[in-house]
């Protein structure tokens, strides 16, 4: 039987990337939201086959609306753990029933996937694994910045021009008939007439900050490899780790 956790986790990535509709006989049909593109349709290939439902899925679509009605409040969590629970306890007639149209249209999917598949060249199955590989890159990435984030990872500072931006945001905001980005060509030419000496307060605020930082990111990053976090952490850290504080005497 389908685990629990491969149930919700199908459901809420069917939930949030896919806007689903199933097609009669059970073999669900993905349309990608607007603006997403799979590695198929990048490379100018036609949408390739969609596998038939499973017999515990064929189960969901089936009683779903019945719940939902029933518990208008659901989220998509309960209503799973309770077609999971009722799937334990289902007619076996009805199981068998699922099995043999899936086992049936799963014979006619392989051949038809068969088929699709012959149809690509070397470079089309190239350029989508060039796709998938940077895809993959860049959901590790964008990972990577959340978990830095929980982490509570100090920011870097400014620089001179923002914090000039910052303060003209407040003395001269932007105008009403004005958008936002006439307002910032605006502040951009009044930031490259300032003298040097107009400049070095910013300048002075920024390095600062810049000093502050640098302290900060090492007291985090020292933390960091203690706890062992160590994808977190510059590179030149793990090969030059800092050297320990020693504790200040009372």
């Amino acid at each position: 039987m389908i685990s629990l956790t491969c149930a919700l986790r199908a459901t809420n990535n069917f939930s949030r990337i896919f806007t689903n509709s199933i097609r009669p006989g059970g073999v669900i049909q993905c349309q990608p939201a607007a603006g997403l593109k799979n590695l198929e349709e990048k490379v100018g290939l036609p949408p390739k086959p969609k596998k038939p439902l499973t017999p515990f899925f064929r189960y969901i679509k089936q009683v779903r609306p019945t719940i939902l009605a029933e518990n208008p409040h659901f989220k998509a969590t309960d209503v799973i753990k309770t077609i999971s629970k009722q799937w334990e306890t289902v007619d076996p007639a009805l199981k068998l029933k699922f099995q043999e149209e899936y086992q049936r249209e799963k014979t006619i999917y392989v051949e038809t996937r068969a088929k699709y598949d012959s149809q690509i060249t070397d470079e089309q199955r190239y350029e989508m694994k060039q796709l998938k590989d940077e895809s993959n890159i860049a959901k590790e990435r964008r990972m990577t910045k959340k978990r830095i984030a929980q982490l509570e990872r100090p920011k870097k500072p400014a620089s001179a021009f923002l914090l000039f931006v910052s303060k003209e945001r407040q003395e001269t905001p932007q105008g009403p008939n004005q958008t936002y980005r006439q307002w910032h060509a605006t502040i951009t030419q009044k930031w490259a007439k300032l003298s040097d000496s107009e400049k070095e307060p910013f300048l002075q605020m920024f390095r600062d900050k810049l000093v502050k930082y640098k302290e900060d990111i090492a007291v985090w990053e020292e933390k960091m490899v203690s706890l062992g976090n160590m994808d977190v952490v510059r590179p030149e850290i793990l090969v030059d780790p800092p050297t320990p504080r020693s504790k200040s005497r009372k």
